[in-house]
């Protein structure tokens, strides 16, 4: 099972989450491992049901990381953040 942590997200003119951009991580640690890349939602859906676990990772006020919860599938083909909060959703990631 791996980790990753999501940076950033790709939606469509509709509103529809299409991709996130992010990287696999030491689960300890959360140190990168790998190089940046971008998962598809079914993808992404699909590593989920395998076990991985996807992150949410914003830049805090100080500049360090912070963590806005875990990605977890919406039942309607799409991701939700597991616990939001102010400026903590899956749509408040920088797009790309």
């Amino acid at each position: 099972m791996a980790l990753y942590s999501v940076n950033a997200v790709r939606i469509s003119e509709g509103g529809d989450i299409q991709a996130l951009r992010g990287f696999e991580t030491n689960g300890l640690t959360r140190a990168v491992i790998g190089s940046e890349r971008v998962f598809s939602i079914p993808e992404l859906l699909g590593l989920i049901t395998q076990g991985d676990s996807f992150d949410l990772s914003f830049i805090g006020e100080n500049g360090g990381k912070v963590s806005g919860g875990l990605v977890l599938p919406d039942g309607r083909g799409s991701v939700r953040a597991e616990r939001g909060g102010q400026d903590r959703e899956v749509t408040d990631l920088p797009r790309f």
